[in-house]
């Protein structure tokens, strides 16, 4: 896996009404006291259901706690320790989720293109720490037997939605990681001044990241190297890591605090969502 290039895909996807909607998921931090992995399926299924045939999932890493003895990780909350059933048992639920998506009765047997997969991912800094631990890529033992295309760090995503009907197409170049850089402040400030200075960085349409446990859907405007204004949006997703309890102590609502974030890629007009 190439690690400091930044992967470009393209994907195209038929939909059926005048939006798609773009499903952020992450940061589940499984092994934590307080997350659930079958609530998060029951939750995010009954997204997939209502949304079904116009939607796409981009999951932003630190799915298994993986806290390592060399790393700083929420060690006196852990209630699973051993990475590896942690590892195990995202992939179970990565897999279930895979499967209502589509609609099979077993992943592993879809024969999914990378130009035409539902899914995309990329590598969270706790799944890093066994990168750099062992040189062991969790996030493609994860996706891979879930069809989840494998982002690696962060990548660019070429969005085609098309509507045979309407006759209508539109393509969303989507920016995807982590996190936009190092720091953890979760104050909203700290976390726009990031995203921007990304849009400075890489053009897109769409700035999509996690790690910082709370929703952010932000509407910003940047002018094209031809003098043309066009808007971007940055997403963050949230959590579910320990809800109140956690919301309480890094400062922000419980409300912020969840298993999914939704935006909408319309047809027509330009990325958008509701806090």
């Amino acid at each position: 896996m190439e690690e400091n290039k930044i992967k470009v895909v393209n994907i195209t996807v038929p939909i059926t009404k005048s939006a798609l909607t773009l499903r952020t998921i992450g940061d589940w931090h499984y092994g934590v006291r307080g997350v659930d992995l079958k609530e998060g399926e029951r939750v995010i299924m009954r997204e997939q259901d209502q949304h079904r045939g116009n939607q796409f999932e981009l999951y932003t890493g630190d799915l298994p706690e993986n806290n390592l003895t060399s790393s700083v990780g929420h060690g006196y909350d852990v209630e699973i320790r051993d990475p590896d059933i942690q590892v195990k048992s995202c992939t179970a639920t990565l897999k279930k989720l895979q499967e209502n998506l589509y609609g099979v009765k077993d992943i592993s047997k879809l024969k999914v293109s990378a130009s035409s997969v539902l899914s995309a991912g990329v590598i969270g800094n706790h799944e890093y720490r066994s990168r750099n631990a062992s040189g062991t890529w969790l996030n493609e033992q994860m996706y891979g037997p879930s069809k989840i295309l494998d982002m690696g760090i962060s990548g660019l995503i070429n969005l085609k939605i098309t509507n045979a009907k309407l006759k209508m197409e539109k393509t969303y170049r989507i920016f995807v990681a982590h996190r936009p850089n190092n720091s953890n402040a979760t104050s909203i400030e700290t976390i726009l001044r990031a995203c921007k200075k990304k849009k400075g960085d890489i053009s897109a349409d769409l700035y999509v990241f996690g790690h910082y446990h709370r929703r952010v859907i932000y509407p910003d405007g940047v002018y094209d190297q031809n003098g043309n204004f066009k808007k971007v949006l940055f997403v963050v997703n949230p959590s579910p890591i320990l809800y109140v309890e956690y919301a309480d102590w890094a400062g922000f609502s419980p409300l912020d605090s969840a298993w999914y974030c939704n935006v909408y890629l319309p047809l027509d007009g330009y990325p958008y969502g509701k806090v």
